[in-house]
Formats: structure tokens, C-alpha cells, sequence
């Protein structure tokens, strides 16, 4: 079978497509462009052959590529894919050989660095996708400290303290600002706290309330990384501890323009890692924890969703949010 997804072109690809009689190709067509990730993920669930092999439109196999690797997967019932090399050529492209390793050892190194297996070159046994209860990501959920925005609470407490700082970093930030994310307490109340405690720095408690989203910094790379995410098909949303302000002053930024959807902690008295949170997202927008790639910069909470089945990514780093 040959299976062939019109992802909403607007070309003369359906009449070349449909000047070929042949039984055993099957053509579908997305009423509106889906993006890459969603139409491969379709073309799988269709695919009814003991084999998948992968190509794009702009691309040129071997003639005997396929038979080939049929071959070489029928003598070898204990590999799953294989793929091969490839040759680069283009206009304004230096043509070139480019090479892959052909050891398992070498195969898993490689992986840190790039993908082993070049995409229009691969060839899969499809039962593997079902024999480990394969599931396809659809979506993907961002937290927003250190993932899309930058927050550096020392920062922070040292641009409006010039004595004391360690101690009101202390009461601020060891428990309270978790309360304050759950929206148990408004800004006047974190202020009558935190005056209750250092009374001589009313000013700069206050200046620090009223003052402190300005702080919040989007990192621009990463939330300009949602357009293509979206274009690639991917549903996106945020799960993030935040309080009512904060979420104000980055939606005016426009920092969730381009998102799906969002559950903010304040809204519903919750915080991660409690598990209750990731319920809510997913009851609120009918998702499945299996098919959503969360991101955090926290561990907690990234094994809690791994616990309920999320896909996880620890970010150890806000510069290299970036995994397609």
C-alpha cells in the first residue's frame, strides 16, 4: 500500500495524485493544513502492512531501497528499524555523503546529539508501535519559570532591599509565595505580612508587591517556539504555579497568544507537584496523559507527571527548550 495524506495543499498535488489508478494506493485528505507532526502520526493509525517505511515529497530514494530493506528485516526478526545513509544535493547546496553509525553502542551515543536514522530512509515494523502500547503526542504542556519565562527571585529581592535581604528572600519565598501561587492570599495581604514582619521596610514591601512582575522576563526564543510547535501540528498549553498578577502582566506581553489553552494555579487552589493540577488540565481540556509532552524545570514535578503518565522533559536549561 501506498498511503498519501493532501495535508490542505493548495498546488496541483491532488490532480497528480489522482491521474494514478492503482489499488494499492489510498489517499486522504486533511480539509485544513494540520502540520507534519499530526499527518505522520495519521498515516501510522492507517497503515495496515506488516512494514512502515517513510518518505517525504521533496525527497528521492533508491530504487531498490524498499526491497532491500524488506529483505534485510524479513532475514532479521530481531531488529525493529533500520535506515540508511543519505546523500545531500540541492540548489545552493553543497552535495554531499553524509553517514550514519551502524553499531548499537555507537547507534545510543548518538542519540544525545542528533537522531540516528534519517526520517525518508526509515523502515519499521509496525507491530512494534502496538506491542508497546504505542501512542502518539499530540500535545505539549509548558510550565513557565525557567522554561518560557526567566525569574530569579535573588534578583528580585535585592533590586528593592538594600538591608535584610536574606531574611525577607526567607519569608517570602520559603513557603508563602506557594500560598500566594494558590491565590490564598492578594497582594494587599502579602504586603500586610510582610509589613507585620519588617515594619521599617513597608516602602520596599510594597514597592516589591506592586512592582515585581516587572521581573518576569519571556525568554522571546522559546515563546516564539510555540508558532512552530503549532505549525508542526501540536496542541500547546501551560500548567504553571503562578498568581493571578503575574498571569495578567504576561498575557498582556502577549505571552499566551499563541497557546491552546492553561491552567493557572491560582485559579483553582492547587499547585504542582500535586497531582490533582495535571487532573485538572486534562479533565479541562479532554487530554490523555500519554499522548502530552510535559515540560518543567522542576524535578518534583516532573516525576509526578511522569507518575500519571505524561511524556517529561526536565529543563535543565531555558536556552535549549527545543526537542523536535
Amino acid at each position: 500500500e501506498l498511503i498519501i495524506i493532501n495535508d490542505g495543499s493548495n498546488d496541483l498535488s491532488e490532480a497528480i495524485i489522482k491521474e494514478y489508478k492503482d489499488h494499492r494506493l489510498k489517499y486522504f485528505i486533511n480539509e485544513v493544513n494540520k502540520g507534519l507532526i499530526y499527518t505522520l502520526n495519521k498515516a501510522v493509525s492507517l497503515c495496515k502492512g506488516e512494514y512502515i517505511a517513510r518518505m517525504d515529497s521533496d525527497d528521492i530514494s533508491a530504487k531498490n531501497r524498499l526491497e532491500t530493506q524488506v529483505r534485510y528485516l524479513t532475514l532479521h526478526p530481531d531488529i525493529l528499524a533500520v535506515g540508511t545513509a543519505r546523500s545531500i544535493f540541492g540548489e545552493n547546496v553543497k552535495r554531499k555523503i553524509q553517514c550514519f553509525p551502524e553499531n548499537f553502542d555507537d547507534i545510543k551515543a548518538y542519540m544525545f546529539l542528533a537522531c540516528p536514522i534519517v526520517h525518508p530512509s526509515v523502515m519499521m515494523r509496525r507491530d512494534v508501535f502496538f506491542k508497546y502500547n504505542w501512542h502518539m503526542l499530540k500535545n505539549i504542556v509548558f510550565d513557565l519559570g525557567n522554561v518560557l519565562v526567566k525569574f530569579d527571585s535573588n534578583e528580585l529581592i535585592y533590586s528593592f532591599f538594600n538591608k535584610r535581604q536574606e531574611e525577607v528572600k526567607s519569608f517570602y519565598f520559603d513557603s508563602l509565595w506557594n500560598e500566594y501561587d494558590q491565590g490564598l492570599y492578594s497582594v494587599e495581604e502579602m504586603i500586610e505580612k510582610g509589613v507585620k514582619q519588617f515594619p521599617e521596610l513597608e516602602l520596599c514591601i510594597k514597592n516589591l508587591m506592586y512592582h515585581w512582575t516587572e521581573f518576569v522576563i519571556p525568554l522571546k526564543d522559546n515563546v516564539a517556539y510555540i508558532k512552530d510547535l503549532k505549525r508542526l501540528g501540536y496542541n500547546v498549553y501551560i500548567l504553571s504555579n503562578i498568581p493571578e498578577d503575574d498571569t495578567k502582566y504576561l498575557r498582556s506581553l502577549g505571552v499566551f497568544d499563541t497557546i491552546d489553552g492553561g491552567v493557572f494555579s491560582y485559579e483553582y487552589k492547587k499547585i504542582k507537584p500535586d497531582p490533582e493540577i495535571f487532573h485538572i488540565l486534562l479533565e479541562k481540556y479532554n487530554l490523555k496523559a500519554s499522548e502530552c509532552l510535559f515540560l518543567d524545570d522542576r524535578k518534583d514535578n516532573v516525576v509526578a507527571a511522569s507518575n500519571l503518565g505524561f511524556e517529561t522533559i526536565e529543563v535543565k536549561d531555558s536556552s535549549k527548550v527545543d526537542f523536535t
